[in-house]
């Protein structure tokens, strides 16, 4: 029989009373659940909020090393203040502001960057917020000369290995660089390749007692200065090629970078371009480049490194430690940092007489008033002070808010000044545009142009001693965006720049 009108509303309203009662049933079997959610999520919320988080605190004035005398002599602090916190003071904290706080700590302190070729780039920052400064509380000198004493005399028994367990972080590092905040909340960072992770910690490679012996009783101090004069255009070498010797002969730099040289390329770069300031880096990748257990570290990679530095004296102006390591606002991988160069730059200096070069950050990782804050006594200490200089990334000309990004050095040597660490001599160990002229399609005449520009502009600072392009690949397919080998770059700079 087909279903009347009747019989159809029937059904439908019999379908709405199942519907209703499942309904009813579900939301009564759900409420215990979502209860016991409420409580769990609560009873977190009051476990953060009970421990007292780490007060907020500017980090503490470094104190600086005299290297003639071996004095410590305090340092000014730099003409910055810090902003106002993301947090109100622990007093005036509501529970989620606490619990906030708690998170923001741990996540500071708890991960660190660690990039090996490109990290943030800052672009142009308004004037910071100025707060009424705390007192700044009174640091120790770093003292590391016990460190060096033990590795120098560990050089007559047979040389530890260093294991790979953490070290926790100097007391009192963690409250005064866990909450820092950026200078400015203008500040825009971006980057080509950033990959924060955790430090790592891996096994020092030390050098054994024979060779450190060896090394050490051929090693003579001497500090050679800078001979290129205004001849300030360079170029980074990555690996070795003899044919490469004919650019170097065309382009006559006054700067160049040997990345991993070998004893032959080196003397024969140094034939080709005698007058000029050559840099030394050995390749680290990412994950060796730890700053648990810092002064170790250092001292130990100055030993490593002297074993290739020591023979190659008189043709390697200065050697690097780290590369473009810090990537990150301040945290306590800053204070570690300089720990490690200031062990670094004593060893490689002191021992084998070999330079020191500094810093080696990222462009635009780091502010320019934090240099004298976190690496002011590793700049005292070492002979030279590098610095990266990129265009911010996706632009196609180094020009671009230049003052920020390619001429940021201007703002770190004003920085120094006003800290009282005076004569710092610098060099660009790596230029160029962002992400490379490849990605952008910049004409070799126009990368030339820029790379003119830019030598011109490091001639009017005395201080400067050059630059070094980023850079000779050997057509290996790294780095393809910068590869200038091939390209008619460095001898349209040349004859743009004209005879050195």
């Amino acid at each position: 029989m087909p279903p009347t009108p009747r019989r159809v509303a029937r059904r439908a309203r019999g379908q709405d009373r199942d519907a209703a009662r499942l309904a009813g049933w579900l939301g009564l079997g759900m409420a215990p659940v979502a209860l016991v959610v409420a409580l769990w999520f609560a009873g977190t919320m009051l476990d953060r909020s009970a421990a007292a988080p780490e007060e907020i605190a500017p980090p503490p004035a470094p104190t600086a090393f005299v290297r003639e005398s071996g004095a410590p002599a305090a340092v000014a602090a730099p003409d910055s203040q810090p902003v106002a916190p993301l947090v109100p003071p622990a007093a005036d904290r509501t529970w989620w502001e606490t619990a906030f706080a708690n998170q923001l700590a741990w996540f500071t302190t708890a991960r660190a960057p660690t990039n090996e070729r490109s990290v943030a780039r800052a672009a142009p920052e308004k004037a910071p917020t100025r707060v009424p400064a705390a007192a700044a509380t009174p640091v120790a000198p770093l003292d590391l000369t016990a460190a060096i004493n033990a590795a120098l005399a560990a050089r007559n028994v047979a040389a530890p290995r260093v294991s790979p367990t953490a070290v926790a972080p100097p007391t009192g590092a963690r409250s005064s660089a866990a909450a820092l905040v950026p200078p400015s909340g203008d500040t825009i960072q971006t980057s080509r390749r950033v990959h924060p992770t955790e430090t790592p910690t891996a096994d020092l490679v030390v050098p054994s007692r024979s060779q450190a012996a060896i090394v050490a009783a051929s090693a003579r101090p001497v500090h050679s200065a800078p001979r290129n004069g205004q001849n300030k255009w360079g170029i980074g070498i990555y690996r070795d090629a003899m044919f490469q010797l004919s650019i170097v002969e065309r382009s006559k730099p006054g700067v160049i970078l040997l990345m991993d040289p070998s004893y032959e390329f080196a003397r024969a770069v140094r034939q080709t371009a005698p007058s000029a300031f050559i840099i030394g880096r050995t390749y680290l990748r990412e994950d060796r480049q730890p700053l648990d257990r810092p002064a170790e570290r250092g001292t130990a990679l100055a030993d490593q490194i002297a074993l290739t530095a020591v023979p190659l004296r008189g043709v390697v102006d200065a050697w690097m430690s780290y590369n473009e390591v810090l990537g990150s606002r301040p945290s306590t991988d800053y204070i570690a940092y300089g720990q490690l160069q200031v062990a670094f730059a004593r060893r490689l200096q002191g021992t084998y007489g070999i330079s020191a070069v500094a810093g080696n950050n990222g462009s635009g990782a780091i502010q320019p008033h934090d240099y004298p804050l976190y690496l002011g006594v590793a700049i005292r200490e070492s002979d030279y002070l590098g610095i990266h200089a990129y265009s911010p990334p996706a632009t196609r000309d180094m020009r671009h808010e230049a003052d920020w990004n390619t001429l940021r050095y201007r703002k770190i040597q004003q920085a120094l000044e006003n800290a009282g660490i005076r004569g710092t001599k610098m060099v660009i160990t790596e230029s160029g545009l962002g992400d490379g002229f490849g990605p952008v399609r910049v004409t070799d005449e126009e990368m030339a142009e820029q790379f003119a520009w830019f030598t011109r502009e490091l001639q009017r600072d005395p201080y400067m001693i050059g630059h070094a392009a980023f850079g000779l690949f050997n057509l290996t397919g790294d780095w393809a965006g910068f590869e200038l080998t091939g390209t008619k770059i460095p001898d349209l700079v040349r004859s743009l720049l004209g005879p050195p």
